[in-house]
Formats: C-alpha cells, sequence, structure tokens
C-alpha cells in the first residue's frame, strides 16, 4: 500500500531547511520545525453494527415494505416472499415423510405392536420359569426337612428360584423403558409433522434488530434464493472508519491512537477518529491489514455509507524538531557533512519521521553545513 500523505500539517513549517548555491555545490543547514509521524491509512465509513439480512427461504418477493433510509424497528416485517413450485415439492415431500414417520412410530407404541408382543412374551415365559423354580425350591425344601434330599440340592434349588425372579423383574423393566422410548418417538415424530405443516408457501423477511436500512438488493416481483443477502442496517448515524494499512506498519498501530480524516465528500474539511480496533488478519490480495476507527467530532459529518477516506494514523508529533530531509541520509545512520575546509561523513541519532523529514536526536546541530547525499 502507497504511503501518501493527504494533509498539509505534516509539511508544517513552510521551508523549513536553507539552501544556497556556492561553486555548483548545494549546501543545506539543520533547522527546527513541527514534525508529525503518521502511517497511511484509506478506506471507507461504514454504519455501526452494520447487519446483512438473509432470506429464510426461496421464491419471489411480493412485498417491499422498506426504501433505502428508512428506520426499522426489530422484528419488522421487510420483505414478504412467496415459495416457488420446487419450494412447495420439497416442502410436500418433508410432510409426507413426517406423516410416515409418525404412522410408523404410533403404531409401535400401541399395545399390539410387535415390540410389545416380544416383551409381553418376555414376561410370560419369567412368570411361568419363576412359578416352576417356586414350586420346585418348595419340594427340595420339604425334602431336606425330612432328611430326604442333600443340602447342595436345595441351594441349587434355591438359586434357580432367585434368578428366574431377577430375570422378571428385568423383564417388567425392559417393558418400561420400551414404552418410555417409544412414547418418545411417537411425541417427536409428531411434533415433525406440525413443523412440517407450517405454511411456508408465504413467509416474511424480518429485521433482526432496530436500525437504518442502507442497503437494499431486491425489488418486489424478484426471486429469491434461502440465505441470500437482501439488505444492509446499522445505527443511525453512529460509523465506524474501515481502514487499510500496509502490512509492514502493523507494528506501529495500537488502539487509543488518534486519526486524522480526509473524507471525499467532503475535501476541504479534516475530521479526527481514535482506532478501537486491530483485525488479526491479512488482506492477502492488497497485503493489508484492516483497522477501525470511531469518529472523536461532536456532532459527527452528516455521513453516506461506503463512502471513501484517506486517513493518517498518529504515531508521534513534536512541535520543536530539529530535522533534515531524508534526501540527505546515507545509509541508515549517516550524513555528510563540511568541517572547516574538509568534507566528512558522521552518525547522527534519528527521532521521529514522516515521509520527507528525520528529527535528529544528536551529530549535527542549527548550525552544521550539510552535503547531498553521495
Amino acid at each position: 500500500m502507497k504511503k501518501i500523505p493527504f494533509l498539509p500539517f505534516l509539511l508544517l513549517g513552510g521551508l523549513v531547511l536553507t539552501a544556497e548555491k556556492c561553486k555548483e555545490e548545494q549546501i543545506y543547514s539543520p533547522t527546527y520545525m513541527k514534525v508529525v509521524e503518521a502511517v497511511y491509512a484509506s478506506g471507507k465509513v461504514i454504519p455501526s453494527d452494520e447487519v446483512k439480512i438473509f432470506s429464510t427461504g426461496e421464491g419471489v418477493i411480493v412485498a417491499k415494505n422498506i426504501i433505502e433510509g428508512d428506520e426499522v424497528a426489530g422484528g419488522a416485517v421487510l420483505f414478504k416472499v412467496a415459495e416457488n413450485e420446487l419450494e412447495t415439492v420439497i416442502r410436500q415431500t418433508k410432510i409426507k415423510n413426517a406423516e410416515e414417520m409418525y404412522q410408523i412410530t404410533r403404531n409401535n407404541y400401541s399395545d399390539n405392536s410387535a415390540a410389545f408382543a416380544e416383551i409381553e412374551a418376555g414376561i410370560s415365559a419369567a412368570r411361568i420359569k419363576i412359578a416352576n423354580d417356586s414350586l420346585n425350591y418348595i419340594r427340595f425344601k420339604t425334602l431336606y426337612d425330612k432328611e430326604a434330599a442333600t443340602k447342595a440340592e436345595l441351594e441349587k434349588a434355591e438359586t434357580a428360584y432367585k434368578l428366574s425372579r431377577s430375570e422378571l423383574d428385568a423383564q417388567y423393566k425392559k417393558s418400561e423403558r420400551l414404552k418410555n422410548q417409544l412414547y418418545t418417538d411417537m411425541k417427536n415424530a409428531e411434533g415433525q409433522v406440525r413443523t412440517s405443516k407450517v405454511d411456508n408457501r408465504n413467509f416474511e423477511i424480518k429485521s433482526p434488530s432496530s436500525g437504518k436500512v442502507f442497503s437494499l438488493y431486491k425489488e418486489q416481483g424478484e426471486a429469491v434464493k434461502k440465505n441470500e443477502v437482501v439488505a444492509v442496517i446499522g445505527k443511525a448515524n453512529q460509523w465506524i472508519l474501515q481502514l487499510l494499512i500496509d502490512e509492514q506498519d502493523l507494528h506501529k498501530i495500537k488502539t487509543g491512537q488518534d486519526v486524522v480524516v480526509n473524507l471525499e465528500l467532503m475535501k476541504d474539511k479534516v475530521f479526527h477518529a481514535r482506532i478501537v480496533k486491530i483485525y488479526p488478519s491479512l488482506n492477502t490480495e492488497q497485503q493489508s491489514v484492516r483497522v477501525d476507527a470511531q469518529f472523536t467530532d461532536s456532532p459527527l459529518p452528516d455521513l453516506v455509507a461506503n463512502a471513501s477516506v484517506e486517513a493518517n494514523i498518529i504515531l508521534n508529533e513534536k512541535d520543536h524538531a530539529l530535522v533534515i530531509p531524508k534526501i540527505l541520509l546515507v545509509g541508515e545512520d549517516s550524513v555528510n557533512i563540511r568541517d572547516g575546509e574538509k568534507n566528512k561523513r558522521i552518525k547522527i541519532t534519528k527521532g521521529i519521521e514522516n515521509l520527507d523529514y528525520i528529527e535528529v536526536l544528536s551529530g549535527v546541530t542549527e548550525k552544521t553545513i550539510l552535503l547531498p547525499a553521495q
């Protein structure tokens, strides 16, 4: 992203350096001026709390109740849509499938269902077995009391009786679980029938929240697909500056930094904002990162959505800084100077900088004679 300053404040001080011709050699002197270090950004204005509204079904717009600029309340009906033929077939198929499933679950829950018959058969078998094992246990107990049976035979008969009693209890519990499950299946299927029979042939697209209508993408009579964006709403008179900065400048940006803004709609005015959010994702096509800012001016300018903006994000500024032109810099931190009758190269300590000037913290003074970089 090319960084181009748009405001004259970056060059405050007028002619900040003196230059003179001397034997066809141009010389310069550092000077004091106000200097501002900033990062250039460009972007657009978007509504605060912007919300895209999607169609909840597929069909044809039969009524449009809004126009751009309208204020709407949450739940307001924006469009009415008539279902198309394909959607009708799909919905009828869902109803048929739901009704068939409900009939199956209802039959399963009836007293004469195969599932219940199987359980009843298990209970009957367990009852017969416990009756037989009970009689057998009583018989062996009588024989044992008369010393006509061994203790081992009695214990075996008693164990068989206890096991058959446990089996009967298990069959009863299994029957109860099955009844509960089949009843739940039947009620769920019944609910699916009711849901599928809801009349979706005509449905409404509603606003999820209150706000101002900024964009409409559908007109009455046009077809609409499910999950297609039909409108955009946002907070009225509340704006976000959606800015893009060069990825190389990301490490310089922090929330809370001041921003000087120029709007394409009002080129003769300067507005002020503050960084409120830095996004962690890189736009690979533009090699830029998105940051958001909010206006700090009061009252806010009268704007329209998606208006173009240019901005300078202020990093540092000094009212009285000793500066030299960047074109005089040799390498990263050196300059050529005239020292008496000799020319030599010295190192400097740099401070803040903008596109044209560098603050010098040490190495030269206002009286130093600077020579062009070679």
